[in-house]
């Protein structure tokens, strides 16, 4: 049969067709209500949900200005964000607040919330999946003093989300972090790069000038970002930042145009290496790469000017390898020889016995326990083993099993290992022995513990031999402001004067006056909502006192 005799064929069965005609009008009917009712339910559900609060936060706070900029929750992400109308800002000087609005309650700037003052409302409304940024200015702010911001979105009702917690120290570092890297650079200046910020890792990096007492962003960024990274200072000035973590999407890239293509946030564990050079105040990723990637690693400075790897995990498990950089070539060598245990969150601490050049590497923890043993790394030989090498065993048996905890050398030549968390990761805690290490005759021993048990402290050796341990978290999982002074030498521990702000894994650096600067770290014990801070400080050993930097 013809095409032509085919319609003929067709249009001779006139209700026939008429019935085909009514089933397409009906399905179409079908569609669109069901289009409908899905409407109206969502119109229909009782709204009394807030919509979620604002994502990817960026801080940044200047001398006289603090920058807050942030993504608009899309209509993608909820249902309950489908009437956002805005956002507010709340702000005290004083603490953080944990009052929230009322539901239903219209504010408007300079209303009053228990101890906060709303600061902004800003009107603005979701698209369907298209990422919109905000950035709000506040100019009522004081050198040194720390604002405490909450951002809410709400709705039409106005149902308020939960609270987005923010803090800003105009004049301190310009931009919150926690679990960062720093180094003192070879003019005195302080260089910090990377680390966590609100809710994202970072690929920011600063500059602390002591001379003029201030932080500068630097224009150029990190190539990758990353947290729980390290920083080596190079024989020619230039900086070695090396591994850590970064969240990262992967989109299924087979079809660009496939609206259901598959989106996976995970953790990458990084292998790559950059170099940041203070003459040029820019960063260089580097061909050569680690044989693993790995975050919670250690890094220090061989006398040939190589750098030494060690350890880390890949977010899970522990390694037992290390690896040498040569800046020569920017190349990454694995040394042949292993640890006997995988660990991370261990201290490294370099020293010479009579003319050899030695890393002791102490305790840390594998994927489940801390651990109580340590090893040396032998520049010459390029191996790990015991203190002395006629002993069969290739690790030193610690008196306490640690991991996250403080470790200095003094003039005289002995290590002190202090603090820490020990036993189970899931069940350990806290404790406040010291043990040391006398570096002349490889003999171990015990001293008078510190007064608070704490892990994660900051550390730093003063002129007179002693070492200030600052911060950290308690048993109660509390946040500490206490300091003491651990002088090995004398066999005493005393408190040292608090803090202006409770912190744990911040950093410090010994200033060329001898003043320790202590930056940044987590003001949260809670591992689900970490705070990082955007403060800074600085001990005096001459008044012990701690001053913010700027003094307000």
């Amino acid at each position: 049969m013809t095409p032509f005799n085919k319609s003929i064929f067709f249009l001779g069965r006139p209700k026939l067709s008429r019935l085909i005609i009514a089933f397409c009008v009906l399905i179409v009917l079908l569609a669109a209500a069901c289009a409908e009712k899905e409407e109206d339910e969502d119109d229909e559900l009782a709204d009394v949900n807030g919509p979620q609060p604002a994502k990817e936060l960026v801080v940044q706070a200047l001398a006289a200005q603090v920058f807050i900029s942030w993504e608009i929750p899309t209509k993608e992400d909820s249902l309950f964000n489908r009437d956002i109308r805005g956002f507010m800002i709340t702000r005290t000087e004083t603490e953080a607040d944990a009052a929230d609005p009322s539901r239903t309650q219209r504010y408007v700037v300079g209303d009053v919330i228990n101890l906060q003052t709303v600061v902004a409302i800003i009107e603005a409304e979701p698209t369907k999946d298209d990422q919109i940024v905000i950035t709000w200015t506040d100019e009522d702010v004081q050198k040194g003093a720390t604002y405490h911001y909450k951002i809410y979105s709400y709705d039409e009702v106005p149902n308020y989300s939960e609270p987005f917690f923010l803090e800003a120290t105009p004049g301190s570092l310009i931009e919150p972090r926690t679990n960062h890297a720093q180094v003192v650079l070879d003019d005195g200046r302080i260089f910090l790069c990377g680390g966590l910020g609100y809710g994202r890792e970072l690929d920011s990096a600063e500059i602390f000038d002591p001379d003029a007492g201030t932080f500068e962003m630097l224009d150029d960024t990190l190539n990758r970002p990353r947290t729980d990274h390290t920083a080596t200072l190079l024989k020619d000035g230039r900086v070695l930042i090396v591994g850590g973590f970064d969240e990262v999407t992967n989109e299924d890239e087979e079809d660009d145009e496939d609206e259901d293509a598959d989106v996976d946030e995970y953790v990458e564990t990084l292998s790559s290496a950059e170099i940041f050079d203070p003459d040029t105040g820019t960063f260089t990723l580097i061909d050569g790469k680690m044989s693993v990637g790995r975050g919670h690693h250690t890094a220090m400075l061989l006398p040939d000017g190589t750098v030494l790897i060690a350890g880390g995990n890949d977010g899970v498990n522990a390694y037992n390898s290390a690896e040498i950089f040569d800046p020569t070539d920017l190349s990454f060598t694995v040394v042949v020889d292993l640890m006997a245990k995988g660990r991370f969150g261990h201290s490294m601490t370099s020293f010479y016995q009579d003319t050899r050049f030695r890393i002791f590497i102490a305790g840390g923890s594998t994927n489940q326990e801390s651990l109580d043993s340590a090893t040396f790394f032998n520049f010459e030989s390029q191996d790990f083993g015991r203190y002395d090498p006629s002993v069969d065993d290739e690790e030193n048996a610690l008196d306490f099993s640690r991991t996250n905890h403080a470790a200095a050398l003094t003039p005289d030549g002995v290590i002190a290992l202090i603090g820490g968390f020990t036993g189970p990761l899931t069940a350990g805690g806290r404790i406040g022995d010291i043990e040391l290490l006398d570096t002349t005759t490889g003999d171990f021993s015990e001293m008078t513990p510190l007064d608070a048990p704490r892990s994660d402290s900051c550390c730093a050796l003063l002129d007179d031999g002693s070492i200030l341990v600052a911060g950290g978290i308690g048993n109660g999982y509390e946040v500490l402001t206490s300091t003491e002074l651990v002088d090995p030498s004398a066999d005493s521990v005393t408190e040292g004067p608090s803090m202006n702000f409770a912190r744990f894994k911040a950093q410090t650096s010994v200033l060329d006056d001898g003043r320790i600067l202590a930056t940044g770290g987590n003001g949260s014990a809670d591992p689900f909502a970490p705070h990082p801070l955007s403060t800074a400080e600085i001990y005096s050993p001459s008044s012990n006192s701690w001053t913010v930097v700027p003094s307000p």
